[in-house]
């Protein structure tokens, strides 16, 4: 997708009234703009720019406008995915106050319009009764709210459906025989053992991975469940339970009876070695007598 860091320019349908002529099934911004008079609204900003990035020709997504912090509960319905990664494309999504009281504020939403790192993008927003367009770097921070105040709680990204995702890492089929484990909530998959590591894909809730080696950082236990990916257990250990493989009593038979066998031919060696020895030593005491 193009990035954008200026205001739509006029005449562009994904940001004025179907009234009006354009797309845009959303109320008049404010302050207004006169070339798109959607502007001036997060929410008309977010749901013509999630169109206009995949150019849809239409409002293809949102086309029942929601409050911002309900966009991400609003998302399966319009078969968009939601997580903790951002994205370039996704909506950032926001509630003020207690989630889901638009009473005490209706929340914000803005747009990925470029990832610098997992806790830095480039985003772009318009704010009812405040700006018509605004292009923002915003780092998720230690409080990770994403450059928001403190009123704010940031819900998540909910990702457009024809962009590239975040990647989700493949699950693997139960095995007894294999030192495994399965999240038991939605993870994300670092590149290390770290909180520091970049996210390289998530985990979805219910996914069994083989795991081959552990390491303990920030806190946390460290699975690696391959190459350059790793998830973690909280000390709680409600992220994830771990499954040892089960002992194979049938294998742990046969591997035992492998070294008797293995004994008992050295045994037969050696005793060989002993009898040629002792008949050597005999031979020379006959000699010698």
């Amino acid at each position: 997708m193009k990035i954008r860091t200026t205001k739509p320019e006029a005449g562009n349908k994904y940001y004025i009234k179907k009234a009006n002529g354009g797309w845009s099934p959303c109320i008049t911004g404010k302050p207004l703009d006169k070339d798109c008079n959607v502007l001036g609204n997060c929410v008309s900003y977010a749901i013509g720019r999630f169109n206009e990035e995949i150019n849809a020709g239409k409002i293809k997504y949102w086309a029942n406008p929601v409050n911002a912090e309900n966009f991400v509960a609003n998302a399966y319905k319009w078969g968009c995915k939601v997580g903790q990664v951002p994205v370039q494309g996704a909506i950032m999504c926001w509630a003020k106050g207690k989630p889901g009281n638009s009473s005490d504020g209706a929340g914000h939403v803005a747009i990925v319009e470029r990832v610098d790192s997992p806790t830095q993008v480039l985003a772009s927003d318009s704010g009812y009764n405040s700006f018509i367009f605004r292009s923002k770097i915003r780092a998720k921070g230690s409080d990770g709210r994403w450059g928001s105040g403190s009123s704010y709680t940031f819900l998540g990204f909910v990702y457009n459906p024809e962009l590239p995702g975040p990647v989700e890492i493949k699950p693997v089929e139960r095995d007894p025989k294999k030192d495994q484990l399965k999240t038991l909530v939605y993870l994300n998959v670092r590149q290390g053992a770290g909180t520091d590591k970049q996210v390289v894909g998530q985990a979805n809730t219910g996914s069994i991975f083989n795991y081959y080696e552990t390491a303990e950082s920030n806190g946390y236990t460290w699975y690696r469940i391959d190459e350059n990916q790793w998830v973690a257990q909280n000390k709680d250990k409600t992220y994830l339970e771990i499954m040892p493989k089960e002992q194979d009593y049938k294998e742990l038979y046969e591997e035992e009876l492998a070294k008797n066998e293995k004994l008992e031919l050295e045994k037969k060696d050696l005793q060989s070695q002993l009898d040629q020895a002792n008949k050597k030593l005999n031979e020379i005491k006959i000699i010698v007598n």
